[in-house]
């Protein structure tokens, strides 16, 4: 798991995406299109404070997430440069 997403954080940092805010941007988006919330309404969802998302996902979550960040490094040369 933890190496598809490395992957997807090497490719936008190949694509000039800046740490924090942006990374934080594009989860949500991810995280929204396969789960239908963004990062901090899916905590909130399944009522975590301070613990982490992926470490309270079930297996089909975390085949879902894997999936969704899978397909973002798959097709990055639709994906514009800059």
């Amino acid at each position: 798991m933890k190496f598809v997403r490395k992957d997807l954080t090497d490719e936008w940092e190949v694509r000039g995406v800046k740490k924090g805010l942006e990374y934080a941007i594009l989860t949500d988006e991810i995280t929204k299109a396969w789960a239908g919330f963004t990062t901090k309404e899916y905590k909130d969802f399944k009522d975590l404070k301070k613990e982490n998302l992926r470490d309270n996902m079930t297996n089909l979550e975390l085949v879902l997430n894997m999936l969704a960040e899978t397909s973002r490094t798959v097709a990055p040369a639709y994906w514009p440069l800059g």
